[in-house]
């Protein structure tokens, strides 16, 4: 009977253990469920969801987390095609004020984008940024989102200061009063 309970015991730890260590040994990290998540989102060299915006924040948790490159079972590979996105994201950028479909929010997005990927803005790109941002400034304070609105508000604001920022220029060498 004693011999008979404590195999019981034995077994019934064993299997206790066994059912508890499992689910843990086999889980993936929770970085492993972000990079899915993110990856599963990328439309090729294009971007990741369906704004700039969301292509911004992806690309700077790729960066964060150096994901540029994982390497996946059997030899596959997921990876950002950095110079691709760069293209890509420069073009867009440079559609924006082609098309005259520009606004603030899209003009810093890309601004951003491009800046997590390292990659220099040419000269005469930045002369259309700022001359965009001198067109949004209104007369009274502030900028405004675009040149058709007629008022500025403090969004818009914000995202014109931020968007300096990221050139590294001060307010008063590039942008003056109209």
């Amino acid at each position: 009977m004693k011999l008979k309970f404590k195999y019981f015991t034995i077994i019934s730890l064993f299997l206790i253990v066994l059912i508890v260590i499992t689910p843990i040994v086999s889980a993936k990290p929770r970085n492993k469920y972000l990079t899915d998540f993110i990856f599963a989102q990328q439309d090729d060299s294009i971007g990741f969801g369906e704004s700039d915006q969301e292509t911004a924040y992806a690309l700077e948790m790729i960066d964060y987390f150096n994901l540029y490159v994982i390497q996946g079972l059997f030899g596959s590979t997921t990876k950002v095609d950095i110079s691709a996105f760069k293209d890509n994201l420069e073009e867009k950028l440079e559609n924006l004020f082609d098309d005259g479909e520009s606004d603030l929010f899209k003009i810093y997005y890309l601004l951003k984008a491009l800046d997590i990927l390292d990659y220099p803005i040419d000269s005469d790109l930045k002369d259309e940024i700022y001359d965009y941002l001198n067109q949004t400034e209104h007369l009274e304070g502030g900028f405004r989102l675009n040149t058709i609105l007629l008022s500025a508000d403090m969004i818009s604001t914000y995202f014109a200061y931020k968007i300096v920022d990221l050139e590294s220029v001060s307010r008063n060498n590039h942008l003056h009063k109209q």
